[in-house]
Formats: structure tokens, C-alpha cells, sequence
């Protein structure tokens, strides 16, 4: 090969190198999370606030003081939906100080809450994303998550944790 050739090559190097991965090159940048989408838990909750809505409501004190422990039904729905409406504020808590961003060096910076994380990062089978801390620190998790979007200004992630499937949607916040 030529020197001229050479340096053809190296000058289209970064060129080639971006479109063998346009979902990487995408991905690079700042993410904030603004949706988590999680079937079952919100399943769980809707059942919860029906039991709130409708405990005691078709039962005597009798029977709510042997059912619950209690006659008057009204203090503890109203300890119950404190308890509902904290696990809402919590998890729009957490969803506000979620975020990633994936640099161009393939290392992660992964934010939830005031703790940050690092993992190496990279794409498996053009729409899986791997966050990898044992690549990155030499030991740690390999956690996988499916592309369902990546454009511009939106990226959506469907993984897996203990048996629920949840999708999280990130809108860019910087590259």
C-alpha cells in the first residue's frame, strides 16, 4: 500500500468506522429519563388503590374489626394511599435523577440518584445495548437491553430485572 493510499484510508477510517455502527453513533451523548413504562407493577398498583378505594366499604365495623384489626376503615385507607402516593413520588424521584450517558471512549456514566456508575458500553446484534462493569473494572454485572427506539432525541430500552419487563424512554439532553 502507498503512502498515499494510506492516508486515504486513515482519513476515511472515522467515516467507515460510523456508518458500520450508526446506532452507536446515535447512542453517544447524555440521556434523561422521562417514562417507565412497567406492565405489572402497574397492574400491582391499580389493584392496591381498588383495595384502598373499596376496603370497608360493603362490611360492618364488626366484620372490619375481625377482616382488618380495626373498626374504623377510614384511617387506615388513608395510611394505605400515603403509603401508595409515596411509592408514586419515589419512583418519579427516581425516574428524574436517572440518567446515562455513553461516550465515544465506550464507557458509560450511569446516574441513579446522587451516585454515579461507569460501565463499558457497546451494541450486540444491531439492537441490543450491553452496559458491562466487568469490561470496564474487571468484575461486576453484564446487564443487556433491547433498542425498541433510538432516534435523535429519543431512546427507548426494554429490559429485564427478577422476571418483569419494564421500557424506559430517554429524551437527549446533550452530545
Amino acid at each position: 500500500m502507498t503512502f498515499r493510499m494510506k492516508r486515504i484510508f486513515l482519513a476515511l477510517l472515522p467515516i467507515l468506522c460510523i456508518s458500520c455502527h450508526p446506532a452507536e453513533h446515535k447512542l453517544t451523548g447524555k440521556w434523561q429519563a422521562v417514562h417507565l413504562d412497567n406492565p405489572a407493577l402497574a397492574e400491582m398498583i391499580r389493584n392496591q388503590q381498588t383495595f384502598i378505594d373499596t376496603l370497608g366499604t360493603n362490611t360492618t365495623p364488626e366484620q372490619n374489626d375481625t377482616l382488618y384489626g380495626v373498626r374504623n376503615t377510614d384511617s387506615m385507607r388513608r395510611v394505605l394511599q400515603l403509603q401508595v402516593d409515596s411509592f408514586r413520588a419515589m419512583q418519579e424521584q427516581t425516574l428524574q435523577h436517572t440518567q446515562f450517558e455513553f461516550r465515544k471512549d465506550k464507557v458509560a456514566i450511569v446516574h441513579f440518584g446522587d451516585t454515579p456508575d461507569s460501565a463499558a458500553w457497546y451494541i450486540e446484534d444491531d439492537d441490543v445495548l450491553v452496559l458491562d462493569e466487568a469490561r470496564l473494572k474487571g468484575a461486576g454485572n453484564k446487564t443487556r437491553m433491547e433498542i425498541e427506539a433510538l432516534t435523535g432525541d429519543t431512546l427507548k430500552l426494554r429490559f429485564t430485572e427478577n422476571g418483569i419487563t419494564s421500557s424506559a424512554t430517554f429524551k437527549s439532553i446533550g452530545r
